[in-house]
């Protein structure tokens, strides 16, 4: 058995060679109808009146293997039954005389229903089909199968059988018999040759093969579900089937073949057989066919070897001052700016090649340059990390891309990022938090290996400390239920309590207490953005740092990194474990033995000290590095000195306060009643929290604001909380703050939600809150309002709270948008009787989201999800849909109308001129796009950063984010062209058919709801 994984899944598989099971069918029930014979053939045989064309069917079903024109086996038959109605229903399981090893790979499976009509004439068939055990791709056949069944026909065992009950087969029958000769079949090819004949020349292509192989890519999750439209589509589908089976003149079986299962665990079975001769299939009577070439996709020797020559370092020195012409520069610069999914052709890796010295100056190729490396070869690993340390340092959005899983197993290369990131500050540090931590998943920890223990909270005690376990590991071997004998890795936890802060002994972070990690002594003290201090001219520093070690420094310098830090790392443990729990315990110990194996291996077998150990990089290999991560903080702050552990005190405040309030949010939801008796429930629980050890509404000291740590917190204004009409009941709750240079208000209103999963939203509004800053930078600010989002669960969270008015509402109590801008930004001399910063801030903040979503690929854009405020800033909420997705098909990638568009004066003035904010919107639309399109690399190595997080919108087709992005971007198109196709999309989504239906039709569902 044999486990593959994939970014998405893990597959499980079995050679058919290897399994002595036997073949086993159940035989479900027949549908159809039976002809009644013509009267002419009862006076020539008046036994007819007692067949089952007239009375009761007194029927059997027999099952048989043929391959090659000949019988594998004898027929296996059911019991007899007397059918009185349809349909004809058996429910029996049939074990055939043939194990699953010993059939070969045009298996065909025949079966027969027959009918007793006499003791003279014997028994006769009622009808049969025939069916490939092995798919065109060799997988065998399980679980349920509906069968065509060829009326008074017996299933024809013949390679050209004449009773095919699958489409695939009846292509592949057909084809063979049009040839004029039966096909060898490939072992591990697909059946290509069927697509050359034209489908209408085949009587069973008809309407119901379409809807059966639709139905069948939906449920197998080949189609992106869409509930409203599903519900209908499925219901046409099923009148559609039934209709056709009636009008069909064929019979129709329901059978399921045995499923292979290993602890509960499915396996797929493909076809393979020991040393036997591939067979390559030809096209007969012609002149014309295809020979197999083992040799045709592998590496030319002679490239290589010259390759190999090129990279060494006698080779090297010859080309030290080269310098391209013109055109080779012009090419390099191509090179040099393709997007980060593209690889490099051969030709392009030995142009950068040869231009390497010349090269150094840039700082934007290095990334391109390292594609020019095998890194598993000594000297090019050598080679490599010389010119690394001559390079002109990259910038640090570029060297974001050297974390992701391409690098994952050279942590050299991943050192080199880190010595760039330690120049970023820790403000934009915590821009880019959320993927640094995802980036953890692609490091290689070493898991404890002395005795000592590890924390991990396991619970929030009621004097306010840390409940931690300890974990230590055991190896041991078990065997499974199939007899094989796997090595695992058995945990075994201990618990012990951790007492109050006050109790610990303070000692300093040297290499002794780390002693149980791969990573550096920590530094305790702030490091300088000094570009001497570890490039170029410490090159040992450059290549030795990790990204735990400088995780840990940054969070023992800052309160709001670690804060930031602690939850963005405990969702991940909290997803990471509900995915491995639901798992089967056979594919844990795989996942389990590898990490072991992978933390057995020496380091010393490195090559280079750039390709380490292959280390997996799946759930549950995830999971162990964010639990390491999280204890070796835990313990660094609590350990450390009085700023950790006044960080480590942050921390439990915020554990007993997140713990305390969503006790009682979930005490609220049980409560039966209407909403106004659920939030008189909720006041009164939040204010009895005074008699407790925590209390909500006077905090004894001041604790960091969970969605904000730079905000420190004295308690909740229990009058001010409410409560949402909603099925998840989302609750606002109002704080009281302490003034500081961050906020200088005295409250800070949040909506807590609790069954909902807020990452996306939170990944979203960090780009918006990224692409806000980006603009600024260029002297553009477009009045974004990023606000912020922390999920603190898989199902939980927090967002700000921002006062402003759906604009449906807008449309709905006033005339138009500008109407609302009038009331509440009056002015008589600016034009429209409105304020002119208002106007502005409209029009800035409307051109900002609508490239921001564009960009993003966000849907569901709609009146009710789109927010203005009373000064006049426009704000998208609900990011449930990224990337191109929508729940209603045809939508438009701009949310542009005409309604949007008369808060602006329209698009044309009284003289049919374009009006003046509609130019000023174009404009701040197009540099905002440009600039952001300078800056694409920096948002698609984020992204690349998130494939395997468990995020909807990008789980969905992970290989495909980054592509997505890209071609948002048009990054193939110079300014100029690019500038023109935003304009076209604009204008165009303003003329949108489809996208005014759905606004209408999603008001009216609103008002009817």
């Amino acid at each position: 058995m044999v486990s593959c994984e994939t970014p998405n899944q893990k597959l499980n598989y079995i050679f058919s060679c290897h399994l002595l099971a036997q073949v086993q069918i159940k035989i479900g029930k027949l549908e159809g109808e039976r002809k009644k014979p013509s009267y002419k053939s009862i006076l020539e045989n008046p036994i007819l009146n007692y067949s089952g064309a007239f009375q009761h069917l007194d029927v059997y079903v027999t099952t048989q293997i043929f391959a090659n024109n000949q019988e594998l086996c004898m027929p296996v038959k059911t019991s007899y039954k007397h059918i009185e109605k349809e349909p004809w229903i058996w429910d029996e399981w049939l074990t055939l005389p043939l194990r699953i090893s010993d059939l070969p790979r045009n298996a065909l499976l025949v079966i027969t229903v027959w009918d007793i009509e006499s003791p003279q004439s014997g028994d006769v068939p009622l009808c049969g089909c025939t069916i490939s055990l092995f798919d065109k791709y060799g997988e065998f056949r399980q679980g349920s199968l509906e069968l065509r069944m060829w009326p008074n026909k017996v299933g024809d065992g013949n390679s050209k059988t004449t009773t095919p009950g699958l489409l695939s087969d009846q292509k592949e029958f057909e084809i063979e018999e049009l040839n004029g000769q039966t096909q060898n079949i490939s072992l591990d090819e697909p059946v290509n040759s069927v697509q050359t004949v034209g489908l209408e020349e085949f009587p069973m292509l008809d309407e119901l093969d379409r809807l059966a192989k639709m139905s069948k890519y939906y449920f197998e999750g080949h189609m992106i579900k869409q509930d409203w439209l599903d519900k209908i589509t499925l219901k046409e589908i099923q009148n559609a089937t039934k209709k056709e089976k009636q009008n069909s003149k064929f019979f129709f079986m329901n059978i399921e073949l045995a499923q292979i299962k290993c602890d509960d665990v499915k396996y797929k079975v493909l076809y393979y057989e020991e040393n036997a001769e591939r067979i390559v299939q030809t096209t007969p009577n012609s002149d014309l066919f295809v020979v197999y070439d083992p040799e045709l996709e592998l590496d030319n020797i002679i490239e290589l070897k010259n390759r190999k020559l090129e990279h060494s370092k006698q080779m090297g020195l010859l080309d030290m001052n080269l310098k391209p012409d013109t055109d080779n520069k012009n090419l390099l610069h191509k090179i040099i700016n393709y997007p980060m999914t593209r690889p490099l052709k051969r030709e392009e890796q030995t142009l950068l090649w040869n231009y390497r010295y010349y090269l150094t100056q840039n700082k934007k190729a290095l990334s391109k340059f390292l594609q020019c490396f095998d890194l598993n070869l000594e000297f090019e690993g050598n080679t490599l990390m010389e010119l690394m340390l001559k390079w002109q340092p990259m910038d640090i959005e570029d060297a974001l891309e050297l974390l992701g899983s391409k690098y994952k197993n050279y942590p050299k290369i991943r050192s080199y990022a880190i010595s760039r990131l330690r120049y970023a500050s820790n403000e934009d540090l915590i821009l880019y938090l959320l993927q640094l931590v995802q980036a953890l998943r692609y490091e290689n920890f070493s898991l404890p290996i002395s005795n000592k223990k590890l924390p991990t909270i396991k619970s929030i005690t009621t004097d306010g400390s840390l409940t931690v376990s300890s974990s230590s590991t055991k190896t041991g071997s078990a065997t499974t239920s199939s007899g094989i004998k796997i090595n695992q890795i058995q945990a075994s936890s201990s618990t012990s309590s951790a007492g109050s802060l006050k109790n610990k002994q303070d000692y300093n972070l040297d290499e002794n207490n780390f002693a149980y990690s791969s990573s550096p002594p920590l530094a305790t003290q702030p490091i300088l953005p000094n570009r001497n201090l570890l490039f170029p001219t410490d090159p040992q520093n450059t290549f030795d740092l990790n990204l735990k070690s400088f995780l840990f420094e940054r969070a023992i310098q800052d309160e709001k990194v670690a804060l930031c830090l602690y939850w963005f790392v405990k969702v991940e443990i909290k997803d990471t474990k509900a995915l491995t729990s639901s798992s089967s315990s056979a594919n844990l110990v795989d996942q389990q033995q590898s990490i072991a194996n992978a933390h057995g291996a020496s380091s010393a077998s490195n090559i280079a000290g750039l390709a380490n150990q292959q280390y997996p990089t799946n759930t549950l290999a995830a999971r162990t590095n964010f639990q390491i991560f999280m204890d070796e903080l835990l313990e660094t702050l609590r350990n450390g000195d009085s700023r950790a552990r006044g960080i480590y005190t942050s921390i439990t405040n915020q554990e007993k306060f997140l713990k305390t309030l969503n006790d009682i949010v979930k005490a609220t939801s049980r409560e039966e009643g209407r909403l106004d008796k659920k939030l008189q429930k909720l006041k009164l629980l939040l204010n009895e929290t005074s008699k407790t050890q925590f209390d909500l509404i006077n905090l004894d000291s001041s604790t960091p604001l969970i969605i904000d740590p730079s905000i420190k917190i004295e308690g909740i204004i229990a009058e001010k909380t409410k409560m949402f009409k909603s099925n998840l009941m989302p609750c606002k709750f109002v704080f009281k703050t302490l003034p500081s240079y961050h906020y200088i208000d005295q409250e800070y209103s949040v909506i807590y939600k609790i069954g909902d999963d807020l990452r996306q939203d939170q990944l979203i509004l960090q780009m918006i809150a990224l692409m806000d800053k980006l603009l600024k930078q260029e002297n553009l600010d477009l009045k974004l309002s990023p606000y912020k989002v922390v999920a603190t669960g898989t199902k939980e969270g927090f967002l700000q709270f921002v006062d402003a008015v759906p604009v449906s509402n807008i449309l709905g109590e006033y005339r138009g948008i500008r109407d609302f801008l009038k009331k509440y930004n009056p002015s008589e001399t600016d034009k429209y009787g409105i304020k002119s910063e208002a106007m502005d801030n409209y029009v800035k903040s409307s051109a900002g989201y609508i490239v921001i979503t564009y960009i993003l690929g966000v849907g569901d854009r709609h009146y009710d999800n789109i927010l203005m405020t009373k000064c006049g800033k426009i704000l998208h909420i609900d990011f449930g849909y990224i990337l191109g997705q929508d729940p209603k098909p045809f939508q438009p990638t701009i949310k542009w109308t005409k309604d949007l568009a008369d808060g602006m004066g329209g698009l044309y003035g009284p003289d049919g001129k374009e009006n003046k904010e509609y130019e000023d919107f174009k404009k701040y639309c197009c540099n905002a796009f440009l600039h952001l399109r300078r800056h694409a690399n920096l948002i698609l190595n984020l992204f690349s950063l998130m494939v395997d997080a468990n995020i909807p919108g990008i789980a969905l087709e992970p290989d495909k984010t980054v592509k997505k992005l890209i071609d948002r971007f048009k990054l193939d198109v110079n300014d100029e062209l690019a500038q023109g196709f935003l304009i076209s999309e604009i204008e165009g989504n303003y003329e949108s058919f489809v996208g005014n239906i759905t606004d209408r039709i999603h008001h009216f569902n609103t008002n009817r709801r």
